[in-house]
């Protein structure tokens, strides 16, 4: 990761976190709303598919049609993140500068964007994936460089191979604070699961059916909280990396969806 170079402008971790939680709290609803209808909603959606088609509590009835649902689901589901990505951008930008964007304006910015940011997001998982398997580090240097690649193509339309090379300049600098917002989202995430697993664990009582009862209950939680954190929180360092690096205030940022 490229080490902070002297003078240049840092990236204030604990204003990054303060903001995040700050934007959320004052878009709850929305916010909320918006994430439980395009995360929580088609995961809860595919685990009653597969219930119903267990049929027998008493066995497991795993057969091609639940592989299928879950096939199904996995490709509802990028559709819908991407959505989401789009939606909470722009409510983020636009809390930033004082405004407040409703329910309808977020989802309309996101149908407007979901398309290019899904090949964003295609083109760097498979980046991702190679950097993963040559030993870890490249992978780790890739995603702190392009974390705010999808913000860059919402809201400067860069193209997706120019929102690449946006965010990789303007994460230059600060990619190892980036790095520790990444760790701390981790140990968030590990924290939810933990707070969830009571819910899924009681469910697991009604046995073979109480399993997937169990995992829908604890992968819909904690995709609706980790989603809405992690968007949220892209969103508010790659305006925090405008206004430290171009002196770009929010207000400039909203301009451009207009």
């Amino acid at each position: 990761m490229t080490a902070i170079a002297a003078g240049a402008p840092s990236l204030d971790i604990g204003k990054v976190i303060g903001a995040t939680f700050g934007v959320l709290g004052r878009n709850l609803a929305p916010f909320l709303g918006l994430t439980a209808l395009l995360v929580g909603a088609p995961t809860a959606l595919v685990s009653i598919g597969v219930l119903d088609l267990m049929g027998d509590p008493s066995s497991l009835n795993i057969g091609p049609e639940t592989f299928g649902l879950f096939g199904i689901g996995f490709l509802v589901s990028i559709i819908t993140n991407a959505v989401l990505q789009g939606a909470l951008i722009y409510g983020t930008i636009r809390d930033l500068n004082g405004a407040r964007a409703s329910f309808g304006e977020c989802l309309a910015m996101g149908l407007r964007n979901f398309v290019p940011v899904i090949l964003l997001s295609l083109l760097m998982a498979v980046a991702l994936v190679v950097g993963f398997l040559l030993f870890i580090v490249p992978g780790v240097m890739m995603l702190v460089a392009w974390c705010v690649a999808v913000p860059s193509l919402v809201s400067e339309q860069t193209g997706i191979v120019g929102a690449f090379g946006r965010s990789a300049e303007l994460t230059r600098g600060n990619r190892w604070r980036i790095f520790g917002l990444m760790l701390l989202f981790v140990v968030l995430s590990w924290i939810v699961g933990l707070l969830v697993s009571p819910l899924s664990l009681a469910a697991m009582a009604m046995g073979p059916q109480g399993m997937v009862v169990s995992q829908m209950i604890a992968n819909s939680v904690s995709g609706v909280i980790n989603a809405l954190i992690g968007a949220t929180g892209a969103s508010v360092i790659y305006v925090e990396l405008k206004r430290l690096k171009e002196g770009v205030s929010p207000d400039a940022l909203a301009a451009l969806f207009d």
